[in-house]
């Protein structure tokens, strides 16, 4: 989600002018949408998958729980080599060849007969081609619509919450009734028929370099002077490496509760008795409360003005994993499920546009690199984090338990961010 911040271009800007018209920006929409929910509704819908594969294969949780920490951190790896490809192949030949992969990748998983054929698989064939694809197509959506960022991916991240929405009730059903291998087909078949014609609708767009100059600021308001960073060379260096500490936690802690909850949930409701398809269908209605919450916060989303918003919804979710400890009844997982969903948006969107900004500022890829790291570290620890406590206690209590707190410290991390002197001046302007 976060890795399009990592600029691999040094010419470019996080927001970019639209030199398309808007029908171009429409149709690279609608073309986002569709290879997003296709990728993430493969990807994020594993849990459907885990019990069937642990049950075959004879593993431990651990090792189930290993696949996806593989995959997701190998998707986050193959995504900065997903942007190169595409300057090298082009957007709609990139996305096209990766996407024929991908669907390969799940096509062979369908007939591994040894476990681990599917880590080779699924674990890393698969992984290049969502990792690689994400990167593309998120990339370029904040250059849709000029300056309106916030609209842009608010519309675009339907397309996560949409793939959830649709394929998790899915995968759960056609897993139970005829199996994970044919399941995995199914993906591979579905993969090909989605994301390669969707990509030959991507329309190349033209961008010219921003560079928003300090004299850009202060010729909106001359009455206000900013420092420069020649003249605070020290307290710039020391808000930036606090700062991008600060967000590597705020990024592993997010990322680690997130998947553990998509890995485990449905395990977790299979092991209380509880029917896979209404499992499934209650992560499906958390898709709906990602959509929603994130068109929504897509629209409104201020972020200088975020950080006491961001944090309630960072308190929420962590609300909503400590009530996720003792639930065992099915309104209260449809309950957990809608609160997780909504306070996705209001968590990723502000934190996406704050850490922009604060990218945007410093001097090397060194600080983006080590930042962006967070989140695929905590996606990769969360799964296989809980499959180890359950393995150890047998039971997911601590597990959920230590996602809560993780998504704790993750509130006092943004509290402890401080603000750069072009952030105040911006601030002021809004005001005014």
């Amino acid at each position: 989600m976060f890795f399009p911040l990592l600029n691999t271009d040094d010419s470019d800007q996080l927001v970019t002018p639209q030199q398309n018209g808007p029908a171009y920006s429409w149709v690279n929409t609608a073309s986002i949408i569709v290879l997003l929910a296709t990728i993430s509704g493969m990807c994020c819908t594993f849990g459907a998958y885990f019990t069937s594969l642990m049950n075959e294969f004879d593993w431990s949780y651990t090792t189930t729980s290993a696949l996806f920490s593989l995959h997701l951190l190998l998707a986050g790896i193959f995504s900065f080599a997903g942007i190169r490809a595409s300057k090298i192949l082009g957007t709609k030949r990139g996305v096209f060849t990766i996407g024929a992969i991908g669907g390969f990748g799940l096509f062979l998983s369908s007939f591994v007969e040894e476990g681990w054929q599917l880590f080779l698989t699924f674990g890393i064939i698969f992984a290049m081609s969502a990792g690689a694809i994400g990167a593309i197509v998120i990339s370029i959506t904040a250059g849709l619509f000029n300056r309106r960022s916030g609209i842009s991916i608010g519309i675009v991240s339907v397309g996560a919450g949409l793939g959830i929405i649709v394929m998790f009730p899915i995968d759960t059903w056609l897993v139970s009734e005829y199996g994970w291998q044919d399941t995995f087909l199914i993906g591979g078949i579905i993969s090909w028929c989605l994301i390669m014609p969707a990509s030959l609708f991507l329309k190349e767009t033209t961008t010219e370099t921003t560079d928003k100059s300090e004299s850009e600021f202060s010729s909106r308001e001359p009455n206000v002077e900013l420092c420069s960073e020649d003249q605070l060379p020290s307290t710039q260096e020391t808000t930036d490496t606090r700062n991008s500490f600060l967000f590597f936690g705020i990024l592993f802690a997010y990322s680690f509760s997130l998947y553990m909850v998509l890995c485990h949930f449905v395990p977790r409701l299979e092991s209380m008795g509880f029917n896979s398809f209404d499992a499934g269908a209650t992560l499906g209605l958390m898709g709906g409360a990602i959509i929603f919450s994130r068109l929504m916060i897509g629209f409104s989303v201020d972020p200088l003005k975020s950080r006491s918003a961001t944090t309630i919804f960072i308190l929420l979710h962590a609300t909503a994993l400590f009530w996720l400890i003792d639930s065992d009844a099915m309104w209260m997982f449809y309950l957990f499920a809608v609160v997780i969903g909504a306070t996705l948006g209001g968590i990723d969107l502000p934190i996406v546009s704050i850490l922009g900004n604060d990218m945007s500022r410093w001097k090397t890829g060194n600080q983006s690199l080590f930042v962006v790291l967070g989140w695929f570290l905590g996606a990769a620890t969360g799964p296989v984090f809980a499959g180890l406590v359950i393995d150890n206690t047998g039971s997911y209590e601590f597990a959920f338990f230590c996602g809560g707190m993780s998504m704790v410290l993750a509130a006092i991390c943004i509290w402890g961010m401080k603000p750069h002197q072009r952030h105040v001046l911006e601030s002021k302007e809004v005001n005014q």
